[in-house]
């Protein structure tokens, strides 16, 4: 694959995943949310603190692994200009 189709591919891929991850965390605010209503409402209780240590440690595990730059150079091809691609496509999935 030549490089211009590489970065082409990494630029929709880092749209793509940027999109994804505003929608799950769209989707995570709305469940917060839920939760912060039952449990005004007295249908629930909910251990914030157990929730908020559990968040982190799950991203904790997923973030110390390795860092971003090596799992990115795993996933995508082009070395570098599939990095760049991709941080571009991330960029622009935040503005558009």
């Amino acid at each position: 694959m030549e490089l211009a189709g590489v970065g082409a591919v990494s630029v929709v891929l880092g749209y793509a995943v940027r999109k994804g991850v505003n929608f799950i965390l769209g989707l995570l605010g709305v469940f917060v949310a839920f939760l912060l209503v039952l449990q005004a409402l007295g249908y629930a209780v909910v251990d914030w603190a157990k929730l908020v240590n559990d968040a982190y440690g799950l991203l904790e595990s997923l973030l110390s692994q390795q860092d971003l730059a090596s799992k990115l150079e795993q996933v995508l091809p082009g070395g570098l200009v599939g990095i760049a691609g991709f941080m571009v496509g991330w960029k622009l999935g935040g503005k558009l």
